[in-house]
């Protein structure tokens, strides 16, 4: 068996380009990806404001737009509002006047009319205010006025719960974790699913029937090319995420490791999928016809792609649930997102590993069988 690994990892020694163009596409796809999306999952807009009025930044309107959680306000001076309107850095701008506002339309944007309606609410309230004031100030004098004016305030009937119009999604996506575990999770495939091929390409070259007249066992050979193909996969994965945590700042939250040692039953049912696929197949280019539809097939259902929490399609969710790439990524993100503890991982942990044993067990079952 270590004779079979050491000959396997010479060869990979001398011909490391394929190791190496997958392990650049991981990072490269999973950096990009990451920077994409975490610049269109924000739920906030940056909005400029223009005082027209001198006194309507300290006033009701002016500090509640600024200090709202929505979106983003921010002063702006006449010179520095107009350009960046001009430049269309950004999508609007308000010009704030004391009991009135104008939109101003840098580019055309689908979120102007709803920040139009919130800032209209804003002043509402701000007339409000002043009523109650007035009405306050009229029955009651000095003190007695102020604390009855602190006591509406701070006393609520009912609660209000405000919501940006983007956050639809109940559970929080972290785009800067989702395309690191999806690419990393999708490209590994290729990476081992091409050193299992091996094994049927040996096969069918009278290799094999040539090695077994050696001391080595064919338990030994299996193990020696599938242990190849796992520690080849696991080690892409574990230098892309490595590059990740020390280069790029990604923290895992504080679970490196554990995140680590996570991808092992992925990786090792990958190498079982593998198998059994090459178990399957006639011919090697019947396998490099699969292996990529069953890799991409995968990765768009099992949520490498996209989080399948913004996936509606029961028939989906339900075709994910068999695909080992959503246990993956369950795991990656139950330990470096939502920090749970290890008996809640439990189940994809289980569900995988079953996956590799099954799927192991057939694969050298038809392997064998078809080459009696």
């Amino acid at each position: 068996m270590m004779a079979i690994l050491q000959a396997k990892l010479k060869a990979i020694y001398h011909r490391p380009w394929d190791f190496i163009i997958t392990s650049l596409a991981s990072f490269l796809f999973a950096f990009l990806f990451s920077q994409v999306l975490s610049g269109q999952s924000t739920s906030t807009l940056n909005i400029p404001l223009l005082a027209m009025d001198e006194s309507v930044q300290d006033s009701y309107v002016g500090e509640y737009l600024t200090h709202t959680d929505l979106h983003n306000f921010y002063w702006l001076s006449e010179e520095d509002f107009s350009e960046s309107l001009s430049r269309t850095r950004v999508e609007f701008g308000v010009e704030l006047y004391e009991n009135r506002f104008v939109m101003i339309e840098g580019r055309e944007s689908t979120n102007m009319d709803l920040v139009e309606q919130f800032i209209k609410n804003t002043y509402l309230k701000k007339e409000q205010n002043q009523r109650l004031e007035g009405l306050i100030l009229a029955k009651y004098d000095g003190a007695e006025a102020k604390e009855k004016l602190r006591d509406i305030q701070e006393s609520h009937l009912y609660e209000v719960k405000e919501k940006s119009f983007k956050q639809e999604i109940d559970t929080p996506i972290d785009y800067t974790y989702q395309p690191l575990f999806g690419m990393v999770l999708f490209f590994v495939i290729y990476t081992i699913a091409y050193r299992v091929l091996n094994i049927l390409i040996e096969k069918q070259g009278g290799i094999w029937d040539r090695i077994i007249m050696s001391p080595l066992s064919k338990g030994q050979m299996y193990i020696g090319n599938l242990l190849f193909s796992f520690l080849t996969g696991y080690a892409q994965v574990v230098l892309v995420f490595t590059v990740f945590r020390f280069l790029v700042g990604i923290d895992f939250n504080g679970r490196f490791l554990l995140t680590l040692l996570a991808l092992i039953p992925y990786v090792f049912a990958i190498v079982a999928m593998s198998l059994l696929i090459a178990s399957l197949v006639k011919t090697v280019q019947q396998f490099n016809a699969a292996i990529p539809i069953i890799a991409i097939s995968m990765a768009m259902i099992g949520g490498a792609y996209w989080p399948l929490e913004i996936v509606e399609s029961d028939v989906m969710l339900k075709l994910a649930e068999i695909m080992p790439i959503k246990y993956g990524i369950d795991l990656l993100n139950g330990i470096a997102i939502y920090n749970l503890p290890l008996e809640e991982l439990l189940k994809p942990l289980s569900i995988l590993l079953l996956m590799a044993v099954l799927m192991m067990g057939l694969g050298i079952h038809f392997m064998e069988r078809r080459h009696l």
